[in-house]
């Protein structure tokens, strides 16, 4: 749901860590990493990227079809075939939509990310890069594409799943 709301291309072939202790009642642990084509890093991957159909077709955004591998597709394809999984996948991005998915929750972790980091990623583009990026125009780039990527994903999960049109919900 991660890669999927940040529309990382570089996955579900690529860039995540799973392991699990060979004990008896070991858990699967997973981790992603290297980033780096997420929210929308190239100006091709737009905020409304559909996600999920370029797992199953890779094609659909070129140059990057070659993260689409044949066994995670079909991985992919063999869990949303079964229902108890595709409702816990439709569950699960309903909550985290609701909850660490929204607008403000991600803003604010950005601003935090980049208030950490600002001063490091400066430095290295100038030491490494012969055209750095204007670091403070990058990170509102990235806040707007972050939040049209959350409209996006309300209209596109509902009606790829055919659960409808989302509603929000206060619980107290």
């Amino acid at each position: 749901l991660m890669y999927i709301t940040l529309a990382n291309v570089d996955y579900p072939g690529n860039n995540h860590i799973m392991w699990r202790p060979q004990a008896e009642d070991g858990k699967w642990r997973f981790i992603a990493k290297d980033m780096d084509l997420a929210l929308g890093w190239d100006p091709r991957l737009l905020p409304d990227m559909k996600s999920i159909d370029f797992i199953f077709d890779g094609s659909l955004y070129q140059p990057w079809s070659w993260a689409i591998t044949e066994w995670a597709s079909r991985l992919m394809g063999s869990l949303l075939e079964l229902s108890e999984f595709r409702d816990r996948f439709v569950d699960s991005y309903s909550v985290y939509a609701g909850t660490f998915l929204k607008n403000d929750y991600m803003l604010r972790l950005l601003n935090d990310m980049c208030e950490e980091s600002k001063d490091e990623v400066i430095v290295s583009q100038l030491t490494n890069c012969t055209d750095p990026l204007d670091y403070d125009s990058e990170k509102d780039r990235i806040e707007k594409w972050i939040v049209a990527r959350n409209e996006f994903l309300r209209t596109y999960m509902g009606e790829y799943f055919g659960v409808g049109a989302p509603v929000s919900l206060m619980i107290n």
